[in-house]
């Protein structure tokens, strides 16, 4: 039995099956739904068609050039911290043969002066025997019997990835419950900073590192004056630490404080360091930054301005650096707001500002580079903590359970917020 046309008001016999949506139909109305079809189809080839022509038309330098510059300042890094530790070894191995000869030296000397002093057969039979081994020692010597023990280096793959599935995975309600927590005192300062093996933090009179189980490694007793600002500098391979009056750089390696010399003196506020450059503001509110070469040595290069005029009073609390960028967190005293700003580390020009909502007070705000060029700033007079993202957009606020004072992010992965009383880990 022959089917009708599946248009109700069509009587007519079904002539043709439609195949993409099971249907029959009369020639007529066959060809009304094939026309409704192109029509609704056309637009989505046209669409197609624009989409595979913007893919044609990408350009690859362009996409990744901004990773690809990232990626050549960590091979830089790394053959650095390679010729570091070349010389490292070397001198330690200068001083392990130098130790070696000095120590057959006074043997020599300890000899000759026994010959002197000679009395009896039987020391002569010592001294002969001594002699002997000083004769086998410098034969070790002389025959290069340095045992060196050289690994291959062990390069972890997971040290670079190369996706972004976790981009907006991040969510600031759930720091909720922090997986560690190190209790610290009042007198401890508020501010830390990281490089790729340790976090510095000041708890309790003490410079601390902290490494990537969360261990307190090394300690150094701070006997100077309150610390305002720290920041790493991988040209100088030190911490720059600053106080009010002066600049400190301190070396994990060696656990020396060294004071940066023949420098202005200005009240020193916040701090930090490019390839080249160290970035100093002042405790004032006087729109001030001022630049230093790092290498040869540290001298001034030039001063920078948030504004043309000495009438708005604005504060620089925080200074980040990352990839020929500035972040500068600041709080304006004639406007009353606070504000963030991206700047060209090279011009100066503005990237991009976003004013924080907030009710305005004269304390400090801080803030860390955030995964995926992103950045978390902290109010600590009203406990808040803003997400903004690589643009200029704030993607979240929350309110923190604690005080937070500041915040960094450490390995890449472990977000530390610094609170009075401790320094809490998050994974994220």
């Amino acid at each position: 039995m022959s089917e009708h046309c599946v248009i109700q008001t069509c009587k007519r016999v079904s002539r043709v099956s439609c195949h993409c949506c099971n249907q029959h139909f009369c020639r007529e109305h066959f060809i009304e739904h094939d026309d409704l079809i192109n029509f609704q189809t056309n637009p989505l080839f046209d669409e197609i068609n624009r989409l595979d022509e913007r893919l044609r038309r990408l350009d690859i330098d362009r996409i990744v050039g901004n990773v690809r510059e990232k990626l050549d300042q960590w091979r830089i890094e790394c053959h650095e911290k390679i010729d570091r530790f070349y010389k490292q070894k070397c001198q330690e191995l200068d001083q392990y043969v130098e130790e070696k000869l000095d120590k057959q030296r006074k043997e020599i000397n300890k000899l000759r002066s026994d010959i002197i002093e000679l009395n009896d057969k039987q020391n002569i039979n010592l001294l002969t025997s001594t002699l002997h081994t000083l004769k086998q020692n410098m034969d070790e010597i002389e025959q290069n019997h340095v045992q060196v023990n050289i690994r291959s280096l062990l390069i972890d793959n997971d040290i670079i990835s190369i996706d972004n599935r976790n981009k907006h995975q991040f969510n600031l309600l759930a720091l909720t419950s922090p997986y560690q927590t190190l209790k610290r005192s009042g007198i401890s300062t508020n501010t830390l900073t990281s490089n790729d093996r340790f976090l510095l933090v000041h708890i309790d009179s003490n410079l601390c590192l902290i490494n990537k189980e969360l261990s307190i490694v090394k300690r150094k007793e701070w006997i100077y004056d309150r610390i305002e600002d720290m920041c790493w500098s991988s040209t100088l391979y030190c911490f720059v630490i600053i106080t009010l009056n002066s600049i400190f750089l301190f070396n994990e390696n060696t656990m020396q404080i060294e004071s940066v010399e023949n420098l202005s003196t200005h009240h020193w506020w916040s701090c930090a360091c490019s390839n080249k450059s160290l970035y100093l503001s002042k405790h004032a509110f006087d729109s001030t930054i001022f630049q230093y070469s790092l290498i040869p040595s540290i001298q001034f290069v030039k001063q920078w301005h948030t504004v043309d005029t000495s009438k708005q009073k604005q504060r620089i609390d925080t200074i980040i650096y990352n990839n020929k960028t500035l972040c500068l967190m600041i709080n304006d005293q004639t406007d009353q707001l606070k504000f963030i700003e991206l700047r060209s580390s090279d011009t100066f020009n503005i990237l991009w500002s976003l004013r924080l909502d907030l009710n305005y007070n004269n304390n400090a705000i801080g803030g860390c580079l955030f995964t995926h060029d992103e950045w978390l700033v902290v109010d600590w007079d009203t406990s808040c903590i803003f997400h903004i993202v690589n643009d200029g957009i704030l993607k979240e606020s929350a309110i923190y359970d604690f005080v937070p004072y500041n915040v960094n992010l450490f390995n890449s992965n472990i977000l530390v917020v610094l609170t009075k009383g401790g320094i809490h880990f998050y994974k994220v």
